[in-house]
C-alpha cells in the first residue's frame, strides 16, 4: 500500500514528505562531513627506453605517422577475429540488439537477489581493519569490502533502458525511489555487497606503485535470468575506499554525464566498452579543479593548459557495467610484489570471467596450465588490438592509456579526458597532462602495444616460476609462446584496421597508398573527420571529382586545396569504377562503419551545463536517444548535431582540451 513517511536519505535533512510504494529502508546514520579537497593534475613522464630486451623489435622509433602503421607491424597472415569479441554493447563489431522480452526482466528486489558475486567468492579479501577507509598499502589480497558512503537527496538524471535490459532489470524500475536508494549507494539490497579492488599502474612502461578503486565500488554481479550472462555493476563517486589516498571518493555531474553518454554512445557504435546503467545527482557539493566559465581569452591564449581554479560542483554517482573490471594493472601489482599465489588466483578468475573456453581446455587437459595462461595473454593482446582499431575507425581518443585503464576483457574503460576527434589531426589529444601526445590519435596503437609488452613481461616472469624445474626446452618454448602473444597484437591490429580502412572507403580491397595519401591530405586540410567519411559515401557515386568535392564541401572548416583533392578524388573514383561494385551496396557498407553522429565534446558540454545550471536533463535524454542510432540519418537532428564544431567551442578550455 502507498504510505507517507519522512526519509532523509531521499530528501536530505529537510522536512519534505515522500510518497513511496515500497517499504522504507532508510538508515539513521548521519552524513559524513563534507570533504572539500583540490584535485591534482597527474603529470606523465614520457619514456623512450621502457621496453626490455626480447621485445625491442616490436617498437619502432619515431612517431606513428599517417601511413596505416605498416612500418610498425610484422607481416603475418590474416587473423580471424571471430573469437576476439562477444556481443551486446560490451562487445565490439556488432551493434547492441536486445532479444529480451519484458517477461524475462526482473523487478529490483528479485534482480538483487539473483546476483552472484563470483569475485568476492573466488578471490582473497583483506582482513578486518578498524577503519576500512583509511588510506594504506593493502597486501596479500585482491579486494577490500567497503560500503558506499550515503549521499543526500539522490535524484535521477538519466538511465539507459538498453543497459537495464542487458542486466536483466526491468527498465521501469529506474523510476522508483528504491532504485535511487540502491544505485546512489545509500542502501544495498540483499544480494548486493560493496567491494573495491587493489591494483597498480604502469604509465608508458614506468611503474607507479599501488593505486586501486579510489572512488568506485562494485556492488554486485548481475546474472541475466534468461541468458545467464554476467555483468558486474560498479558505482563511481560513491565514497572513499582504502585506495582514495587523500581524496574524497566523489564524482561530479559534469564528468558523470560525459561518461554516461560516452559509454552508451560507444556501445551503439559497436566499439568494445563498459556500459552505463544510470547517472544520479545528489545535493552534496564537491570541489574540483576546472576552468573559468568565462569564454574570454585567458593568459594562455587558447593553448591547452591544466585547470586554473577550484570550482564547487554538484555531486553525482554513475553506475557503470561490464562483464568484468579486471585490469592489466591488477595482475601487474602481484607481479611487482612477487606474489605468484595471488597472481595466478586472479589470472584464473580472469579466465573464468572473460575467456571460459580456456578454462575448459585446461580442465579437459587439451592444453597445460601454463599454456592456458599464455592463451590468456594472447586473447588480451588481440582484444587490445581490436579495441584500438575500433577507436581509430570512429575517431576516438582515450586520453589516458595507463595500464590501470586497460581491461583484460578488451573494453574502453574510464572516460576521463577523452574526446571524439572533430578537425582531423593525427596527433590530437584533449589531455593536457600529455603534452608530448604519446596518447594522441595515431599514437594510440603504439601506446597499447607498450601496455601489452609490459604485461607480457609480468606474465613471463610469473610463468617462469611454474616451469623452473622443467629444463631449457620448456623455458625456450615459453619465450617463444610469449613472443607469439606479443606478435599477435600487431597481426590482429593490422588485419582489423585495414578491414576498417577498406570499409570506410567502400572498397573490396584495401589500398595502403590510397589511404596514406588521404590521411596526408586530411592532415594538411581543415577537415572534420566524421563528416568527411560520412559525406564520402555520397561523393563516391558522383559523376566526376568536381561534383564529388561539392558533396564534401560541408566537411571542411576552410576551403581546401582543390587541385590536390581533385587528384586524390580522381584516383579514388577510378578504383571504385574498376571494382564495379553495386553503388547501393557500397554506400550501405560505408554508412555502416562511418557514423553520422558522435558525442562531440561541445555536445556533452551543453548537456552537463544545462543539468548543472538549470537541473534540466532533457538534453541528456535527447543525446542518449540520438546516439543510440549513430549510423541512421535522423534528418530532424542533422542541422543541430551533425555539424562542424561551433565557433565558441574551438579552443575553449574544458571542451577542446581538459585534464
Amino acid at each position: 500500500k502507498k504510505r507517507v513517511h519522512r526519509c532523509w536519505m531521499l530528501a536530505g535533512r529537510s522536512t519534505k514528505t515522500h510518497h513511496c510504494c515500497r517499504r522504507c529502508r532508510c538508515s539513521p546514520r548521519a552524513l559524513p562531513p563534507l570533504l572539500l579537497v583540490a584535485s591534482f593534475v597527474l603529470f606523465y613522464f614520457p619514456t623512450r627506453s621502457v621496453i626490455a630486451a626480447g621485445f625491442r623489435r616490436h617498437v619502432s622509433r619515431g612517431t606513428a605517422g599517417y601511413h596505416s602503421f605498416r612500418h610498425v607491424w610484422p607481416r603475418r597472415s590474416s587473423l580471424s577475429m571471430s573469437s576476439a569479441r562477444r556481443a551486446v554493447g560490451c562487445a565490439g563489431g556488432a551493434r547492441a540488439v536486445s532479444t529480451t522480452s519484458a517477461s524475462d526482466l526482473l523487478e529490483l528486489e528479485a534482480f538483487a537477489k539473483n546476483c552472484d558475486n563470483s569475485l568476492v567468492r573466488d578471490l582473497i579479501e583483506e582482513g578486518p581493519v578498524a577503519d576500512v577507509r583509511r588510506p594504506r598499502e593493502v597486501k596479500g589480497c585482491h579486494f577490500t569490502r567497503v560500503e558506499p558512503e550515503p549521499v543526500p537527496s539522490p535524484y535521477l538524471i538519466a538511465a539507459s533502458p538498453s543497459c537495464a535490459e542487458l542486466l536483466g532489470l526491468d527498465p521501469k524500475e529506474t523510476s522508483t525511489a528504491e532504485f535511487l536508494s540502491v544505485f546512489s549507494g545509500n542502501h544495498l539490497l540483499p544480494g548486493l555487497t560493496g567491494w573495491a579492488t587493489v591494483y597498480g599502474c604502469h604509465c608508458g612502461g614506468q611503474w607507479f606503485g599501488q593505486l586501486g578503486d579510489g572512488r568506485a565500488m562494485s556492488i554486485g554481479e548481475a546474472i541475466h535470468p534468461k541468458t545467464g550472462h554476467r555483468h558486474e555493476m560498479q558505482l563511481k563517486g560513491c565514497g572513499r575506499t582504502p585506495y582514495s589516498r587523500q581524496f574524497d571518493g566523489r564524482a561530479v555531474v559534469r564528468s558523470s554525464i560525459r561518461e554516461f553518454l560516452a559509454s552508451e554512445a560507444m556501445g551503439s557504435l559497436g566499439v568494445p566498452t563498459t556500459r552505463a546503467l544510470c547517472v544520479l545527482g545528489h545535493e552534496e557539493k564537491i570541489q574540483r579543479a576546472w576552468y573559468p566559465e568565462s569564454k574570454e581569452k585567458s593568459e594562455f591564449a587558447g593553448r591547452p593548459h591544466p585547470p586554473q581554479m577550484l570550482k564547487v560542483e554538484p555531486g553525482a554517482v554513475l553506475c557503470r557495467v561490464a562483464p568484468s573490471f579486471i585490469r592489466f594493472a591488477q595482475l601487474e601489482l602481484f607481479w611487482k610484489r612477487d606474489d605468484p599465489e595471488n597472481f595466478f588466483k586472479l589470472a584464473d578468475h580472469a579466465i573464468a570471467r572473460e575467456y571460459p573456453w580456456i578454462k575448459e581446455k585446461v580442465e579437459k587437459k587439451e592444453i597445460t596450465r601454463v599454456e592456458g595462461y599464455v592463451e590468456l595473454l594472447k586473447e588480451t593482446a588481440k582484444g587490445q588490438a581490436l579495441l584500438i582499431a575500433e577507436w581509430l575507425r570512429v575517431g576516438y581518443v582515450q586520453g589516458n592509456m595507463n595500464s590501470d585503464n586497460t581491461l583484460v576483457g578488451g573494453r574502453t574503460l574510464d572516460y576521463g579526458p577523452f574526446g571524439f576527434m572533430e578537425k582531423f589531426d593525427p596527433s590530437w589529444s584533449p589531455f593536457t597532462s600529455d603534452p608530448a601526445k604519446n596518447f594522441g590519435f595515431l599514437n594510440q596503437p603504439r601506446a597499447a602495444l607498450v601496455n601489452v609488452i609490459v604485461h607480457a613481461q609480468g606474465m613471463k616472469a610469473m610463468l617462469s616460476r611454474l616451469i623452473a624445474d622443467e629444463g631449457q626446452d620448456a623455458k625456450d618454448k615459453l619465450d617463444a609462446d610469449i613472443q607469439d602473444a606479443v606478435d599477435g597484437f600487431g597481426v590482429a591490429f593490422k588485419a582489423h584496421h585495414e578491414t576498417n580502412c577498406r570499409k570506410k572507403l567502400g572498397l573490396r580491397k584495401h589500398d595502403p597508398s590510397l589511404w596514406s595519401e588521404l590521411l596526408s591530405l586530411m592532415g594538411a586540410s581543415d577537415v572534420d573527420f566524421t563528416l568527411f567519411f560520412r559525406h564520402l559515401a555520397q561523393a563516391s557515386v558522383a559523376s566526376d571529382p568536381n561534383e564529388a568535392l561539392k558533396t564534401l564541401a560541408d566537411a571542411f572548416y576552410e576551403k581546401p586545396d582543390q587541385d590536390k583533392w581533385k587528384i586524390w578524388m580522381a584516383r579514388y573514383m577510378g578504383i571504385v569504377k574498376e571494382e564495379g561494385r553495386d553503388a547501393k551496396e557500397r554506400v550501405a557498407e560505408m554508412n555502416s562503419v562511418n557514423p553520422k553522429y558522435i558525442l562531440r565534446n561541445w555536445m556533452a558540454t551543453l548537456a552537463y551545463e544545462a543539468a548543472e545550471e538549470k537541473k534540466d536533463y532533457s538534453m541528456v535524454a535527447e543525446l542518449l536517444t540520438l546516439l543510440s542510432r549513430p549510423y541512421d540519418d535522423q534528418p530532424d537532428a542533422e542541422k543541430k548535431w551533425s555539424r562542424l564544431t561551433p565557433e565558441w567551442a574551438r579552443g575553449h578550455p574544458g571542451v577542446a582540451f581538459m585534464s
